[in-house]
C-alpha cells in the first residue's frame, strides 16, 4: 500500500471518521511543546509516530514511540523522531491503548473488478502468514461475514483457548463502512494497518490512502 505526506494524513483519518470507522484519538504536532500539549489533551499514555512518505513500516525504521507516560518522555522521543524526518513533516501524537489482536483492513480499485475490500490478521503476521480475505464491492452483510469466516485466523478472532476474541459484528460493520467508502470515494488504495482490538473495541491506529 502507498503512503501520502504527513500533511495529508489528517485527511486520511478524517475520511475514516466520515464513514464512522473508529480511530484512536490523535493530533499532529509541529514541535515538542505542541506534542506535549496534545498529549495532555488526549491523555497519557500516548504514542508518537513519524508520518513520512519515505517510511512505510514504522517499526522497522524505529519511527514510532509507544506507551509514553509523561511530558519528559514525549519531548525526548519527539527529538529522536525529528532527526529521522525533514523539518516540515509533522509527528502524530496518538492515544496509546494496549491491544491483544491486530488486524489489517483495506481496499483497492481493481482494474477488472472495480472497488474491493480486504481483511486479514495484522501485525508481524501480515506478510508471513498472508491470511487475508477479499470481496468485491458492494459487500453486503452476508458477504462480509463469509469473508471473515474464511480467514485461517477465524478461531483466534472468535476467541480460542480461553482468550477473548473480537466483536465480529463490529468488524463486519467496519468492513461494510469500508465498502461504502470504496464505492463512493473511489481511492486507488486504502490501508488501515493496524486495526487494533482494545478495551474500547476495534479502532484504527494508522491509515494511508492513495488517490
Amino acid at each position: 500500500m502507498a503512503s501520502k505526506t504527513g500533511q495529508n494524513s489528517t485527511m486520511d483519518f478524517t475520511l475514516l471518521s466520515k464513514y464512522n470507522i473508529p480511530c484512536l484519538p490523535f493530533a499532529f504536532a509541529k514541535n515538542a511543546q505542541d506534542a506535549c500539549m496534545h498529549a495532555k489533551k488526549i491523555g497519557f499514555p500516548v504514542a508518537l509516530k513519524l508520518i513520512s512518505s519515505k517510511v512505510l513500516h514504522k517499526s522497522e525504521h524505529h519511527a514510532l514511540s509507544l506507551n509514553l507516560k509523561d511530558e519528559y518522555s514525549v519531548k525526548k522521543e519527539y527529538a529522536r523522531l525529528q532527526k529521522l524526518t525533514p523539518p516540515h513533516d509533522p509527528i502524530l501524537v496518538q492515544k496509546f491503548s494496549p491491544s491483544t489482536i491486530e488486524l489489517i483492513a483495506g481496499g483497492k480499485m481493481d482494474s477488472q473488478f472495480g472497488p474491493t475490500i480486504m481483511v486479514g490478521l495484522g501485525g508481524i503476521y501480515t506478510e508471513i502468514l498472508k491470511d487475508v480475505s477479499i470481496r468485491i464491492c458492494p459487500a453486503q452483510e452476508r458477504d462480509i461475514r463469509s469473508m471473515i469466516a474464511q480467514l485461517k485466523s477465524f478461531p483466534v478472532l472468535k476467541g480460542a483457548r480461553g482468550q477473548s476474541g473480537i466483536s465480529l459484528s463490529q468488524l463486519a460493520k467496519i468492513l461494510h463502512s469500508l465498502s461504502l467508502l470504496m464505492e463512493k470515494e473511489q481511492p486507488a488504495e486504502i490501508d488501515i494497518n493496524p486495526l487494533l482490538l482494545t478495551s474500547d473495541g476495534l479502532v484504527a491506529a494508522d491509515v494511508r490512502v492513495l488517490w
